[in-house]
């Protein structure tokens, strides 16, 4: 009995010793299995904070090559402005005409659409105006605001308005023409009204001297100006003075002539010497025979004995003498020098009196000019270019982006198949065509008033709208001018671009080359051109006329070629490339 007592004892107390070391096993190998989780973790958490260090590492790579790259790409456009202003001011010396373009500022929504420009000289002045330091070119716009721009950096000064608080007839319409007096006045011709505004330059300026200061205690950086304190009369010219056009001032006989379109004749009034007159006795009417009758006379100018004034319905210029005996007609409707098309307005430069010896006769019994010389700048809109012509009419240069006939030629058959294209289109919406010249492109709106968007016919009109605003911005439209004499710079207003800009009147001696179009003897395109210039060491080389300086080297890329021709008749010589062999000294590798 005590023997399996014993026994039993044994078996419980083996039985209890395997079941310690099963436990401790179990817990050893939970000890081991959490040791590996927790490694397993921090391996994962090790990971996960080395991939966001290598995500930031590689963010801020990526800002600083971005930072790079912005550092770079502006001073690449730092230098390229350098050469570009380098690369003006050399065209600007060799012969380019379009100089700066004055920017106007905006009007919300509106688009402020430029009319007309004036230029105030201050050596021209008879007294000093105080505030006016240096020359400014005044600018006239369709919201009725006349801006002032200094003529030598043209960066904005002034902005005017004119509108009157206690009677609304009393305020300044749209300026259509614009004159300055020796004396310090400024004449205004409105579009919708017969009267011509008189306007007091000295407190003008004065208000603008009180902006000046006041930006300068406020810290302000614009001169938004209420100056109808500064007008001091109008001249209404009723019934005589219906629809004038254009203004020019005579200041030794006191007079200024207004072009009246509505009875095709030019007005001259004696300018008011109070500030109280409101009307002015009109002094003559010059309208010229019957058989040179005038037809929607435009802009005019005066030389020391003649008015010329802008024919602009029969395509001309005409010249009468100041008291109106009619002298010669300059031009016709064309397209070639000395011919106009749709011209503007007109201004002389350069007028000095000539010399006549009595009893001697002229070279020329056709010369209707004979006892003066001028330079006639005309804006012939319809040409896209200005033309100066000498007091004969004889074509000297013109100004334009267009440098051929063919051009010219080319982009008048383009308008009008584009004007055709649009009168067909909305003729079969039994609507008129929108007026496509000097207006904002408002009329793509008001389509959507007659058809959905999605109308095919909705997207047609308004590509073709699109594409006659684009290509009309290429070029300049002249379409009002001013000279500034002290630089020798003519102030240009481009309607259909809404668009000032100053052309250099002496610039544009170069010459248009045009090169042969021909496949085997000229060139299918122009890429680039240079000329050799050669120095020979040897005297008696240098002694002679080698015509090897006068070839010029132009790149055709469409014939894979350089054609080589002489600058002086534009000959062919022999081509350079892979159509013809090439025996000259002259070799091109690659």
């Amino acid at each position: 009995m005590t023997a399996n007592a014993n026994q039993l004892a044994e078996r419980r107390r083996l039985r209890k010793l395997e079941n310690q070391r099963l436990e401790e096993a179990a817990r050893q190998r939970q000890e081991e299995l959490r040791r590996q989780q927790e490694a397993e973790r921090k391996h994962l958490d090790d990971e996960r904070i080395a991939e966001e260090q290598r995500r930031l590492q590689e963010r801020e790579e990526i800002r600083r090559k971005k930072a790079e790259e912005e550092e770079r790409i502006a001073n690449l456009e730092l230098v390229e402005r350098q050469v570009i202003a380098g690369i003006e001011k050399q065209l600007e010396l060799v012969g380019a005409f379009w100089t700066s373009t004055l920017h106007l500022p905006g009007n919300g929504e509106e688009r402020t659409i430029p009319i007309c420009a004036a230029v105030i000289t201050v050596r021209a002045l008879e007294k000093p105006i105080l505030g006016l330091e240096g020359d400014v070119i005044l600018v006239g716009d369709n919201a009725a605001k006349i801006h002032g721009f200094d003529r030598k950096t043209k960066n904005l000064l002034f902005t005017s308005s004119w509108s009157d608080q206690k009677d609304d007839k009393f305020s300044l319409r749209t300026p259509l023409a614009m004159a300055v007096t020796r004396c310090g006045r400024l004449l205004v011709c409105e579009q919708e009204c017969a009267r011509v505004a008189v306007i007091d330059l000295r407190v003008f300026f004065q208000l603008y001297r009180t902006c000046v200061l006041a930006n300068q205690v406020t810290g302000g950086h614009s001169c938004n100006l209420e100056a109808s304190s500064a007008r001091t009369v109008f001249i209404d010219g009723k019934p005589n003075l219906a629809l004038p056009r254009g203004l020019a001032v005579d200041d030794s006989a006191g007079e200024f002539y207004a072009s009246e379109e509505a009875s095709n004749c030019i007005k001259v009034y004696k300018l008011p010497t109070n500030t109280v007159a409101k009307g002015v006795v009109l002094e003559r009417s010059i309208s010229g025979p019957r058989a040179v009758g005038l037809k929607r006379p435009t802009g005019l100018d005066l030389s020391h004995y003649h008015v010329v004034v802008c024919d602009t319905g029969n395509s001309r210029l005409a010249v009468f003498a100041k008291r109106g005996a009619f002298v010669q007609t300059i031009g016709r409707k064309g397209r070639n020098g000395g011919e106009f098309y749709d011209l503007r307005d007109v201004k002389l430069a350069n007028v000095r009196k000539r010399a006549i010896t009595r009893g001697v006769q002229s070279e020329s019994d056709d010369i209707g000019i004979t006892n003066e010389h001028f330079e006639a700048v005309v804006a012939d809109c319809g040409n896209y270019r200005v033309q100066i012509l000498n007091e004969r009419g004889e074509f000297l240069r013109q100004l334009s982006l267009l440098g051929s006939l063919e051009q010219i030629t080319f982009q008048h058959d383009q308008f009008a198949n584009l004007r055709a294209e649009l009168e067909r289109e909305y003729a079969a919406l039994r609507e008129s065509p929108p007026i496509l010249s000097g207006e904002r492109m408002g009329c793509i709106y008001s389509l959507a008033t007659l058809l959905h968007p999605t109308c095919q016919l909705y997207a047609r009109l308004t590509s073709r709208l699109m594409e006659w605003r684009e290509k009309r911005s290429r070029f300049h439209h002249p379409f009002a001018l001013a000279y500034a004499p002290s630089e020798r710079e003519i102030v240009v207003v481009d309607r259909e671009n809404a668009s000032v800009y100053t052309y250099n009147f002496d610039a544009a001696g170069c010459t248009w080359f045009q090169l042969p179009k021909n496949q085997l003897r000229g060139v299918c395109s122009v890429h680039s051109c240079l000329q050799l210039s050669f120095t020979f060491s040897n005297p008696e080389e240098q002694t002679k006329d080698s015509p090897k300086g006068r070839w010029l080297y132009v790149s055709d890329p469409i014939a894979h070629r350089v054609a080589v021709l002489d600058s002086s008749n534009l000959t062919l010589q022999f081509f350079i490339g892979a159509t013809t062999k090439c025996f000259s000294p002259f070799r091109v590798s690659g």
